[in-house]
């Protein structure tokens, strides 16, 4: 490690300091030591960096990135990221969800370009798959596609004109503007007469609440720690299996064979170029049927007094490289 843990608590802090004996000395980092300090709340966050009590913070919520930006002597950096948030459709509990129809009836109903423009306000990217862009599975032609008169087709055809009511859950200080994202998901499906009873949570509350399935829709946000479009289809798009992991966090309960067999099929193959066509196909198989709604993939956004340079420090996973943290 370029620091060694020196000591660390659940609260407030742990601190770090170099390590004079690591490996790797090819570091443009001259920071010694380096305090972590957990701050839950945003406003706090932000006014321990404005009044000096810290250099860093993150994440910087996205109303308050304009009075960032009019901050003498503070620099906010951003970037997309790769956690994708999404809604789930819970099949087991609402029959209506099994028809594929009504799924890509409420994909077209929710406007992901307006929840990044106006609740995210223009940070994170609008998402319409599950892999980001830097993944092999990601499928350049699958675009965000709102088309609420299509929406609405899709219901009569399904026979479910005249709607009906769920219940969704979503948590309210894990993802970025989380509530508001609901919120904002909640009034559009109400345009196809889907008319929803939303409740959020704190993340530990509403985590127990989502091992417990306790909703008709539910919010996830997922981090493909592998840097691979598979980590997501296993958790996310496979069969539940309790044996194997796979479905861990399947809590639309939709269960495809063809899909499950081709995720198995992808981690078995070692030929690159055919890998990457069994992970495209099975983005384009779930985005055929609709098996989630993805909402966006959140941003990654860092503020720092502006004598500390952050772009070789963040990275898209947003696992931060302190050892080339360099400050004037």
């Amino acid at each position: 490690m370029r620091q060694s843990l020196q000591s660390w608590s659940a609260f407030p802090q742990a601190l770090m300091v170099r390590n004079p004996h690591y490996w790797d000395q090819a570091s443009n980092g001259n920071v010694e030591r380096l305090e972590l300090i957990p701050i839950r709340s945003d406003s706090t966050r932000l006014a321990a960096l404005l009044t000096g009590d810290v250099d860093i913070i993150s994440p910087v919520a996205p109303i308050d990135l304009e009075r960032v930006k009019r901050t003498p002597d503070v620099d906010v950096f951003h970037m997309s990221g790769t956690r994708i948030v999404m809604l789930q459709m819970n099949e087991l509990r609402r029959p209506e969800f099994k028809d594929v129809r009504v799924r890509r009836a409420m994909n077209l109903a929710i406007n992901q370009s307006l929840i990044v423009e106006k609740i995210l306000r223009g940070y994170g990217e609008a998402a319409a798959q599950l892999s980001a862009e830097t993944f092999l599975g990601h499928v350049d032609a699958i675009q965000p596609e709102y088309d609420l008169a299509e929406a609405k087709a899709l219901m009569k055809a399904a026979g479910y004109e005249d709607g009906f009511r769920v219940s969704m859950m979503a948590p309210n200080n894990r993802y970025m503007g989380d509530e508001k994202v609901a919120q904002a998901a909640a009034a559009m499906l109400e345009k196809i007469n889907i008319k929803v009873d939303l409740k959020t949570f704190p993340k530990a509350q509403y985590f127990q609440l989502y091992d417990q399935r306790a909703a008709d829709i539910m919010m996830l946000g997922w981090q493909s720690d592998t840097f691979d479009s598979n980590n997501i289809y296993e958790f996310v798009l496979a069969c539940a299996d309790p044996k194997t992991g796979f479905g861990a966090y399947n809590a639309s309960n939709y269960c495809n064979d063809v899909i499950d067999s081709d995720i198995r099929s992808a981690n078995r193959e070692m030929n690159p170029e055919r890998r990457v066509r069994e992970l495209r196909q099975i983005e384009m198989k779930a985005y055929e049927q609709a098996a989630v709604i993805p909402l966006f993939w959140q941003p990654i956004i860092w503020a720092a007094r502006s004598n500390i340079e952050l772009s070789s420090v963040v990275n898209f996973l947003n696992f931060p490289y302190w050892g080339d943290l360099y400050i004037e």
